[in-house]
């Protein structure tokens, strides 16, 4: 097993810091949530940097996309990305069964809505299919498949507020993919925005994105100047109720989903700036870099683990105690979910090594993985 992140041209360091990052900092949010209970101690900036992790999954997920179909030294077999969307459907269904028969689920309409609203995982699927669709479509052109990716993206951002307030989700039951009003946490309008950017950047860029000293921080600006652009015009009181009329700003807004997205590529950007300083890190600690390599290229594993830690499976949901813990019992608690996430990730990235190396024994570079992969 590799003991340090690898740096070679098929590799992009900053990607895999952005990756890990973003997973011990879910982690953290979803156990404090989970386990503290209604508390305002951490202020607008902590709720505010925690509204980033699932931006920063999406764009992570949308570059890695775009990286691995785009990348001409690898290619990718027919139906995979299909198939990784169809596990990615079943687990994150499976993981939100409430604790009751298959019987009830079906019977009972509150049941069967929640069982079947997207959650992280299913709107990931939805993103790798609609990618699957455009890059179909446009005849695996990587400069068509940018320019396609970059004009959905601006689309489902647009138009996420006029389909918010059609209210779908209270019609018939997969409306919740499109609107939050049954208490969808991720709907598809506009949350796959970030991943469709970060798919056409990727485009764009291809394997080179990360390789030209000049592109990355010009992205990373230009985030910046967009998410400041968007904080002025708040500021201003601007809200857009001139387009879309009284909506829903925090959940459906596309200035909101510009100001995020920004934040995450200039997030990117700087550990960019700062991947020879974290090589130089990772290279002395090499235990640590097992773990930025795992956390990255497992993220899959890490967000199952830690889910049945929080929330217990299906049929131990009802288990589940209810009584707030307190901040230094919550610490704690979050303390032993992390390691032991990070442990599951390290187990199965060697059981995963293990197995590759009876398959394959001749030992080859990989590009990024597929989106949580």
């Amino acid at each position: 097993m590799q003991t340090e992140v690898p740096t070679t041209d098929n590799r992009w360091l900053a990607l895999d810091v952005f990756r890990a990052l973003a997973v011990l900092w879910m982690i953290q949010g979803h156990t404090f949530t989970a386990l503290l209970g209604a508390s305002d101690a951490f202020g607008q900036v902590y709720r505010l940097l925690h509204g980033l992790t699932a931006p920063m999954f999406l764009c992570g997920a949308g570059l890695a996309y775009g990286i691995v179909h785009f990348n001409p030294r690898k290619s990718v077999a027919p139906g995979r990305m299909l198939r990784r969307a169809l596990l990615l459907l079943v687990l994150g269904t499976i993981l939100q069964l409430p604790a009751a028969s298959i019987a009830s689920i079906v019977q009972r309409r509150d049941y069967l809505i929640s069982t079947s609203q997207p959650g992280a995982l299913q709107l990931v699927a939805a993103c790798l299919v609609l990618a699957e669709l455009l890059r179909g479509l446009t005849g695996g052109m990587r400069r068509a498949f940018g320019v396609a990716t970059a004009v959905a993206a601006l689309l489902t951002a647009f138009v996420a507020p006029w389909i918010w307030q059609l209210r779908l989700s209270s019609q018939f039951v997969l409306g919740s993919w499109l609107d939050g009003h049954n208490g969808a946490q991720f709907p598809c309008l506009p949350w796959v925005s970030f991943f469709l950017l970060g798919a056409s950047i990727s485009a764009f860029g291809g394997t080179s994105l990360w390789r030209d000293p000049r592109r990355v921080p010009w992205i990373g600006f230009a985030g910046c100047c967009v998410s400041a652009l968007c904080y002025w015009q708040f500021l201003s009181g601007q809200r857009l109720a001139s387009v879309y009329g009284e909506h829903a700003f925090w959940l459906t807004n596309p200035m909101y989903v510009a100001f995020r997205a920004g934040l995450v590529l200039a997030w990117l950007a700087l550990l960019h700036l700062a991947a020879p300083l974290v090589a130089r890190t990772l290279a002395a600690w090499p235990g640590l870099a097992r773990v930025v390599a795992g956390l990255s290229r497992h993220s899959l594993v890490a967000y199952v683990v830690h889910l049945a830690l929080l929330y217990g499976l299906p049929m131990l949901r009802d288990l589940h105690g209810s009584q707030p813990y307190e901040l230094y019992e919550c610490s704690l608690a979050c303390a032993f979910v992390l390691l032991v996430s990070v442990m599951s990730v390290l187990y199965w990235d060697r059981l995963r090594a293990s197995v590759v190396s009876l398959q394959r024994p001749a030992p080859r570079d990989e590009a990024h993985p597929s989106p949580l992969a």
